[in-house]
């Protein structure tokens, strides 16, 4: 499963080949790198065990298979990993089997306290109902600092909710409500998880879909139309004022290669194919609404990708500082 692109690099070429609700591979799995190194970054301390939740289609499969092996290549830990039907409606099972709260007769504190109920209560009905409470209150066994799924947000939306359920704590940027779950709960070395994605879940839909479920989350696309970038924000708002409506990554793409193209031909003051391409090959920090632009010496773009999280008022773009930070952002 090892991968021999880099995340820049990837990444344009992705930009090209983006197509339907699936999108580019290649740009997938560009995406699994950067979001890990984020990760590695300003996940709450530093991340290094991880968990993997992926749709079982290419596009969730190649992803988590890259994400692993980035997270091996960098001495981190894969400590779960599960995968699902990519039509799936709910997420129980699969989440409690995650942690734990499935096959209870691995679990020693639930089977000693399940006979010390047998041995007392004798009352069947009674019996079951402590049985109940004590499944439960069984907390959830989280040996992982971030969990990344690879999918679109029609699951996210249930797999989200179906961690919260499960008592999986994802407010990475909310000391506050940690605090708060904390001494409800009694759990006093309750860790959030950081929730990590990719470009799947760049949808206008994610709030309103998952909403708080994902709030703090942080995930990574090749373009964002709400990013304050000075040539992002400047083609944005054209866009927006001759079409109503603001520019995917499509439009911004192609705007971009237009640009460019036209820069190189200008300069060159020529249309022979060769200059044209040798003029390309040469391009370096080009300021484009999709980032600033230069190609390797394989001629391939190098780019940053846009980093991504949810707050109380929807996706927003981090900031400088919160990148640089080594804490989850807000945090």
């Amino acid at each position: 499963m090892s991968s021999t692109f880099t995340p820049a690099s990837a990444t344009a070429s992705g930009f090209m080949h983006w197509a339907s609700e699936h999108r580019s591979t290649t740009f997938a799995l560009s995406c699994a790198l950067v979001v890990l190194i984020a990760a590695l970054d300003f996940a709450t301390g530093y991340a290094w065990r991880f968990a993997i939740l992926y749709p079982d289609i290419p596009y969730g499969a190649e992803l988590a298979n890259a994400f692993w092996d980035e997270v091996d290549a960098r001495g981190g830990e894969v400590r779960a990993a599960e995968s699902y039907e990519h039509d799936r409606t709910t997420f129980s099972t699969l989440v409690k089997d995650m942690v734990g709260k499935r096959y209870l007769d691995e679990r020693t504190e639930y089977v000693e306290k399940a006979r010390e109920l047998a041995r007392t209560e004798m009352d069947p009905y009674r019996r079951k109902k402590a049985l109940e409470r004590l499944q439960k209150e069984l907390e959830p066994v989280v040996d992982f600092d971030a969990i990344f799924i690879p999918d679109f947000v029609k699951n996210l939306a249930l797999v989200a909710p179906a961690l919260a359920v499960e008592d999986v704590v994802t407010s990475t940027c909310d000391p506050r409500e940690i605090e708060r779950i904390k001494k409800a709960t009694g759990r006093e070395g309750l860790k959030a998880v950081q929730l990590l994605g990719g470009n799947g879940w760049d949808d206008p839909a994610l709030f309103e879909k998952a909403g708080k479920y994902v709030e703090c989350a942080v995930f990574v696309d090749g373009f964002f139309a709400g990013s304050e970038r000075p040539e992002t924000k400047r083609f944005t708002e054209a866009f927006l004022k001759q079409y109503g409506h603001p520019p995917s990554i499509l439009e911004a793409s192609a705007y971009d290669a237009a640009r460019m193209a036209r820069g190189v031909i200008e300069q060159a003051r020529t249309k022979s194919r060769q200059a044209v391409r040798d003029g390309l090959a040469d391009v370096r920090g080009f300021r484009g609404a999709t980032g600033d632009i230069t190609f390797d010496a394989r001629r391939m773009p190098e780019k940053e990708l846009f980093f991504l999280t949810v707050d109380g008022s929807g996706v927003r773009e981090m900031t400088p500082a919160e990148l640089a930070a080594t804490s989850a952002p807000g945090g």
